[in-house]
């Protein structure tokens, strides 16, 4: 996901920095054929809004490293687009990063970064911090080649952030200063008048971007939950009153959602709300052209709904 005034609402950008490393061969999907894979477009943003058409790169698919026993450390920087030219209002966002890249509790015991025996054999359950002016916050030791969640909230008076939840983010020793990403709640409000009912703060937003390989977005992908691969019952509302909705799917159409989008654009974005706390997998599907049956399930992607959240899990699509 990428930068834009309306990608903030429920996409939040970026999504971990997952590269081609999403989640490993044990979720490659198999067996569509090269028209299905013709008819997805890949393209690249090479100013704003605007989309640079590329082949799609299905070749650097690679599994993940296997991890080594080393540690390493993580700085990041906490990043709302809505409120990037005042990072001051991002110091105190509190920071929570989960090593196992799973979050069972959010509420669950953390110890603070660098914390004496933090980097022993079995890591603790997660990492808790407070961004300093910046918005910045280090966490010194976790395990090298691995996959992280983040999970940040900025509290007050007045809360300045929606929660946020990213998982699939990828830790080895060339990573840098990573972005993690919170809305600012004024944009959150403005939901309702765009996708046209209420998110229920009992229940989570959940998006993405459709990517190949090469980080390339993809166009003319279907993208779904199968209530039948929720792990608890679906709300009668999750889909809204109006049947446009699917099954809560929104697409995008430079960065913007739009009601009438039945397949991502070129921005390769999604996202569904009103989704009940629960690990969910979100499926891709190709499609033979533009408005053809699906065929095939082209790539999946599976992480945590949080109640009142906008988690974010990219989709990786790999080749035939």
């Amino acid at each position: 996901m990428r930068k834009g005034s309306w990608m903030v609402l429920v996409v939040l950008a970026g999504c971990g920095g997952e590269g081609s490393k999403d989640e490993g061969p044990a979720f490659r999907q198999r067996g569509y054929d090269d028209a299905i894979s013709a008819a997805m477009t890949a393209y690249r943003e090479v100013a704003d809004d605007t989309w640079e058409a590329r082949a799609i790169d299905h070749d650097s698919c690679v599994a993940d490293p296997a991890p080594d026993g080393n540690f390493c450390p993580l700085s990041v920087q906490v990043v709302d687009f809505e409120e990037s030219r005042f990072l001051v209002e991002l110091g105190g966002t509190t920071v929570k990063v989960f090593p196992a890249n799973r979050i069972d509790d959010i509420n669950a015991a953390c110890v603070a970064p660098g914390t004496v025996g933090a980097c022993g054999a079995t890591p603790p359950v997660c990492f808790v911090g407070t961004a300093d002016a910046q918005g910045r916050i280090d966490f010194p030791c976790l395990p090298c080649n691995t996959r992280y969640a983040a999970w940040t909230y900025k509290e007050s008076m007045i809360p300045v952030t929606k929660k946020a939840a990213e998982f699939h983010r990828w830790i080895d020793a060339t990573t840098g200063v990573e972005d993690v990403f919170t809305i600012s709640v004024k944009t959150y409000n403005l939901i309702p008048g765009i996708v046209g009912f209420q998110p229920d703060p009992a229940l989570g937003i959940v998006a993405g971007e459709a990517n190949d390989c090469g980080r390339h977005s993809l166009e003319n992908v279907a993208v779904n939950i199968e209530r039948g691969r929720l792990s608890e019952p679906i709300s009668a509302d999750f889909s809204g009153d109006d049947p446009i909705y699917g099954v809560g799917t929104f697409y995008f159409v430079n960065e913007f959602p739009q009601k009438q989008q039945s397949l991502t654009s070129p921005d390769g974005l999604w996202a569904f709300v009103n989704v009940p706390p629960a690990e969910v997998t979100v499926f891709a599907s190709g499609r033979r052209s533009a408005g053809g049956a699906i065929e095939e399930n082209v790539g999946r992607v599976t992480f945590t709904a949080l109640p009142d959240t906008i988690t974010i899990g990219d989709l990786l699509v790999e080749g035939p």
